[in-house]
């Protein structure tokens, strides 16, 4: 298949197949919900509230409570607010009040109930059944988008070949390397611990979106052609934005896309021309306020009148981590996996004891709600080969765009840290008002998982010989980036984490309440031994060779480490079950390397039932559903 992305058939084409790839991933990640009757229901997740014998019956599966994440806002809060917006739709009435909480309360005007959002309204007045497919939904839009983005961006190299005028062709990343974003993004801890929490993973959703559709207007714009389209395309989606349900969210998403404006018109329109897409750009934003309106008018009046944690002038956009080797965590998700203990709390309990089980009945924000996702260990090993190469290579295209998303991720991550002086950009106004270390979570994840496809597109691609089927000569030059990316990497994560983590498992019986024990292993020590062998087997990938089949390898092997990431509420011994389609996954990586397609392909299916099996006779896991 050609990269040319200036044919519309084969264009269409390749959209159809990512897509199909795309929900064939879904479909093994989360086989349970779409064929074994299970779901992700967030009151089922955690079907204890105030009452002793809870909220539901637990009839079938019920998940191990080992969801680091507070799981009682979308469990009490989210989800009947749904159901609530839903049945006043229905009868032809606008969600503006609330009846049922206190003695009556605002509803839209309370943002997170994402009220007047387009793609929350149609799953809120279909079936309670249905809405799973819509939480999945939102990661086939994440990764598509994605995709569409990485697809067009940047410039393309040389002369166009049919054009009369000279002008450079502007085109995107390879087939695969963008694919490999779209992956990256849509199956990160942005999307798989927050899958039910709406009010996040809606605005997460959009960040793609917002992308996607500047670069389509910068270049209609550049062009000359349906400039007004995309003028009022883009006033819809900061719409959207703005209406998909957390502020904080979309804050960082509008400072992430005035920032790519800037880089790409001044990259397109140099300084002198910059002030006219200016214009055009600052009206869509106008225009996009005037849509959401009827939202934020009213949110800003609650605001105004109510108690909240988010003043003018406070330290909430300068907290930070108070550990940052937390930081470690986004590359070995799957070892935060420990039930929810009071033993582990000091002061007083924020959990029940029903039938011999913990359950958080108050918002306990576990690791994810500090660090906003994870990205596992693939991502940032290719961003630092990716990066390491520009010094060797002299790689012109798609250097920029590179660079500027390695610098959002990088911002927000040592914001988080603490590090001075980026710390104290949370003290400037509307800074000092968001909680960076949870909801600026998408924009760095989506930053990062750019980084790695465009970094996948300078390792594979500098002239688009590997997505040819042709094989770069492996010089030195291509060795160490590589080299200097498993060493820099795994060098602190071996120093900081995994030395302790050792020390940790070898005295878990001293260091941990007797029944999280099993867990230390199952969680903590073996995501570990994940990371590192993704981590090497990426590296040894990158060192031997360079072509098609390698890249393939890469993007099988990051999906593998994906899904071992993706939280399912196993109990500690069903945990160490999967690493029976881990291994297969793995395998089928290797074999993709070794250009034995057929077999590779194998292997997969091989994974696809093998992680299926493991999630149909787990006694514990994804919740059966109920109504």
């Amino acid at each position: 298949m050609t990269e040319n992305p200036s044919s519309g058939n084969i264009t269409r084409k390749e959209h159809l197949l990512v897509i199909l790839i795309y929900l064939f991933l879904i479909t093994l990640f989360y086989s349970p919900v779409i064929f074994g009757g299970k779901t992700l229901n967030p009151a089922l997740y955690q079907p204890h509230g105030v009452l002793a014998e809870g909220a539901y019956r637990k009839e079938g599966r019920t998940p191990v409570n080992t969801f680091s994440i507070d799981l009682g806002t979308p469990a009490y809060y989210e989800f009947p607010v749904n159901k609530l917006v839903g049945d006043i739709y229905k009868k032809g009435d606008l969600p503006l009040w609330n009846p049922y909480q206190a003695g009556g309360t605002p509803l839209a005007a309370q943002y997170s109930t994402r009220a007047f959002f387009p793609y929350q309204v149609l799953e809120d007045i279909l079936p309670v059944r249905a809405w799973d497919f819509f939480m999945l939904g939102r990661l086939l839009i994440s990764g598509f988008f994605t995709y569409l983005f990485l697809r067009t961006i940047g410039r393309g190299g040389g002369r166009s070949g049919g054009r009369e005028d000279g002008e450079e062709e502007l085109r995107g990343l390879g087939l695969w390397s963008a694919f490999a974003g779209g992956l990256f993004f849509m199956f990160s801890g942005a999307f798989t611990w927050f899958i039910n929490l709406e009010q996040f993973v809606n605005t997460a959703m959009m960040v793609p979106v917002l992308m996607y559709t500047e670069e389509v207007f910068l270049r209609s714009l550049k062009s000359g052609r349906m400039k007004n389209a995309a003028t009022a395309a883009l006033a819809v989606v900061f719409a959207l934005v703005l209406l998909a349900g957390q502020p904080e969210i979309a804050f960082y998403v509008l400072l992430l896309g005035a920032g790519f404006f800037v880089f790409r018109a001044l990259t397109l329109f140099s300084l002198k021309g910059l002030p006219w897409p200016s214009a055009r750009f600052a009206v869509s934003f106008i225009l996009g306020l005037a849509l959401s309106a009827p939202l934020i008018l009213l949110f800003l009046e609650l605001v105004g009148v109510s108690y909240h944690i988010h003043p003018m002038g406070g330290r909430l956009g300068t907290e930070a981590l108070e550990n940052w080797k937390k930081i470690f965590a986004t590359l070995n998700p799957a070892g935060t996996y420990f039930p929810a203990f009071p033993e582990l709390i000091t002061g007083l309990t924020p959990f029940v004891r029903i039938k011999g089980e913990f359950f958080r009945f108050l918002p306990i924000n576990g690791v994810w709600d500090t660090l906003g996702g994870y990205t596992g260990i693939l991502p940032p090993f290719l961003v630092l080969g990716g990066f390491i190469t520009l010094f060797f290579k002299k790689v012109r295209r798609l250097k920029g765009e590179f660079l500027f998303f390695i610098a959002v991720a990088l911002f927000i991550i040592l914001k988080n840290i603490g590090v001075k002086p980026l710390v104290w950009v949370g003290k400037l106004p509307l800074f000092d008002m968001v909680w960076s270390l949870r909801w600026a979570g998408p924009v760095w994840v989506f930053a990062f998982s750019v980084a790695a496809a465009l970094a996948l597109e300078i390792l594979f691609t500098p002239g688009g010989g590997a997505q040819e089927g042709k094989e770069e000569k492996n010089s030195l030059y291509q060795r160490i980036p590589p080299a200097l990316s498993i060493v820099l990497i795994m060098a602190p994560y071996f120093y900081f984490v995994f030395v302790p983590v050792i020390f940790i498992t070898l005295r878990s019986s001293e260091a941990y309440n007797p029944e999280l024990v099993p867990y230390v292993f199952s969680s903590l020590f073996m995501s570990f031994i994940v990371a590192i062998l993704v981590g090497f087997a990426g590296f040894f990938m990158l060192y031997i060779k360079r072509d098609r089949y390698a890249l393939f390898a890469l993007i099988a092997l990051g999906a593998a480490e994906l899904w071992w990431a993706v939280p399912r509420g196993y109990t500690a011994d069903w945990m160490l079950l999967k690493w029976i389609p881990l291994s297969m996954g793995i395998v089928g990586a290797v074999l993709f390397f070794m250009r034995k397609t057929v077999a590779g392909v194998v292997f997969m299916a091989i994974f696809l039932v093998a992680a299926f099996s493991l999630d149909t006779l787990s006694p514990r896991g994804f919740p059966s559903f109920q109504d």
